[in-house]
């Protein structure tokens, strides 16, 4: 196919015709291939976009459940911990009082018990033998 180009010359006088061969087809088609590689290169791009996209908005809401489940069990772990801990040692501590107390009152009784005898000695025939043996002397027998 045949395009012709009309110029004038410098003094704008003369007109020039100029032809040339081009192939209209072969332009036609590498702009048609053209613009579908562009059309085809946007739309893997766009739908590469939107997947990564999805992809990390994914990911991020599955690392957050997985942050939020965590530390709930860590909170509810350490709640327990510490309420088993603190009863172990409400327990522990009320022992020992328990224990210290029935201690005291032990050595005190046995203290008063000692002092008690001393201060008082016993006239009883069961408890005392020398003067069990003073009083058979002292007094008739039966």
């Amino acid at each position: 196919m045949a395009v012709s180009i009309l110029t004038l010359d410098k003094k704008g006088c003369t007109l020039h015709i100029r032809s040339f061969q081009t192939r209209i087809v072969v332009v036609v088609v590498v702009v048609v291939v053209v613009v579908v590689v562009v059309v085809v290169v946007v739309v893997v791009v766009v739908v590469v976009v939107v997947v990564v996209v999805v992809v990390v908005v994914v990911v991020v809401v599955v690392v957050v459940v997985v942050v939020v489940v965590v530390v709930v069990v860590v909170v509810v772990v350490v709640v327990v911990v510490v309420v088993v801990v603190v009863v172990v040692v409400v327990v522990v501590v009320v022992v020992v009082v328990v224990v210290v107390v029935a201690v005291v009152v032990v050595v005190v009784a046995v203290v008063v018990v000692v002092v008690n005898s001393y201060i008082h000695p016993s006239t009883s025939k069961q408890c005392n033998p020398i003067a069990e043996d003073k009083y058979s002397i002292l007094t008739p027998s039966m």
